[in-house]
């Protein structure tokens, strides 16, 4: 087999482009100590590692509803009925619909699980369709 010089430079690229990705999540690592919440830090570790192997191997697609997964991570969600489902990743759509009626949504690998619960959406708005307006005024068609 001859190796062309394109070869050989698409090789030294990706060797260059692994050694960088490599270099960013072991950055990643030694920062993560100093991140006090253990939710925070397992999070902010799986999504390091999930962009490494996304640009080592590639995504997946969301056995939902078939969209592109970037971050392929294992999914398990409790539901609020007791039941369990899981999935061997969400896309964000499917992610925060389950996330919406379940209990806790549990993103894990290995010893490191992120939980996630639902949120509330409005809790911190104020409705402003009971607070009186001010009557429009009515304009007329002279100019």
């Amino acid at each position: 087999m001859i190796n062309h010089p394109s070869d050989e430079r698409e090789a030294q690229q990706l060797d260059e482009l692994e050694g960088d990705l490599l270099q960013r999540y072991l950055e990643t690592l030694a920062l993560a100590r100093d991140i006090p919440s253990a939710n925070l830090r397992n999070r902010k570790l799986l999504s390091c590692y999930a962009e490494v192997q996304f640009v080592l191997h590639g995504g997946r697609r969301c056995p939902v509803c078939h969209a592109h997964v970037r971050h392929v991570l294992p999914v398990i969600a409790e539901h609020i009925d007791g039941a369990s489902a899981e999935f061997p990743c969400l896309c964000t759509r499917c992610f925060e619909a389950e996330r919406a009626i379940s209990r806790v949504i549990i993103t894990h690998l290995g010893k490191a699980r992120v939980e996630e619960h639902p949120l509330e959406y409005g809790a911190r708005t104020i409705d402003r369709r009971v607070e009186e307006r001010p009557a429009k005024k009515k304009t007329t068609g002279e100019s």
